[in-house]
């Protein structure tokens, strides 16, 4: 088991990080049905945001919102801060108005009561922002397939929506100035903000659960999900178990509800990978 282990983590080693880290900013492929939209003034300039609503940067930029105008705004109500930010989610989602319930939740940092009618929408929306290679909120990703991470200022973000809305960047690549859209795949474009308002809030490391069929579960900060095997490092020691033997929604939805995604592969050439 060890020498398998070792020989996946090699050939890790030598993956390009998109492989498995799953960054893009592609604006034209997020699915609008999974956002709450928000419009102000003609509403032209157009942008998604990935926010978590206890997240104390996200609290900063809504009020950087409510002194821009002329834009149009994809909210992707993304709860990676643990539990209680995913309850706030799923209640957020099965209010008769999602828009003003987020806004008041965000604004006040308050905490919400679960309502598990809604807990598929959050997993998809953990799902998406996990496929985008989102870790940090608030998360920007704007129309001409650039990015930014961070509270922006709404200075800032007006001239950036501007720029936006004219197509995409000339092509440097630096982090002064945004990648060119053939660079997709290659990681976040983030822009500099000199005079920035708080930096984002990260995703916290947390243990996932994995529950099996036997009734048996187990935490696990350190893991690695192939096609056939599960391996869990625990104080130095490697373990190793058979997928088949996982209860794959129930760890789907255990994990969910703590903010986590974990994904089961399909294919020899897949990997969920967590360290």
């Amino acid at each position: 088991m060890a020498t398998r282990l070792l020989r996946l983590l090699a050939l890790i080693s030598l993956l390009p990080i998109s492989t498995f880290a799953g960054v893009k900013t592609d604006f034209s492929s997020l699915p609008k049905n999974l956002a709450i939209v928000r419009s102000e003034g003609n509403g032209r300039r157009v942008f998604a945001l990935f926010e978590d609503p206890l997240c104390p940067a996200c609290k900063y930029f809504e009020t950087q919102l409510d002194s821009l105008t002329d834009y149009t705004v994809y909210i992707y109500t993304y709860p990676i801060l643990g539990r209680r930010s995913v309850e706030t989610t799923t209640a957020v989602w099965c209010s008769s108005d999602p828009l003003r319930t987020w806004e008041n939740a965000v604004g006040t940092r308050t905490a919400l009561p679960i309502n598990r009618s809604c807990l598929d929408t959050v997993g998809k929306i953990l799902e998406l922002g996990q496929s985008y290679g989102v870790r940090a909120t608030p998360t920007l990703i704007f129309e001409n397939d650039t990015a930014v991470d961070g509270a922006v200022p709404a200075k800032y973000l007006s001239a950036m929506l501007d720029r936006a809305a004219k197509g995409p960047p000339a092509g440097r690549t630096d982090r002064q100035t945004t990648a060119s859209a053939s660079s997709k795949t290659s990681g976040p474009k983030l822009i500099e903000i000199p005079g920035g308002g708080p930096t984002s809030t990260p995703q916290p490391k947390a243990p996932a659960v994995f529950l099996f069929t036997n009734g048996d579960r187990i935490e696990a900060e350190d893991y690695m999900v192939t096609k056939d095997d599960l391996f869990i490092t625990t104080n130095g020691q490697k373990h190793s178990y058979p997928v088949r033997s996982l209860d794959k929604p129930g760890t789907r939805a255990a994990n969910i509800e703590r903010g986590i995604v974990v994904t089961f592969p399909t294919t020899t050439s897949e990997f969920n990978l967590n360290f």
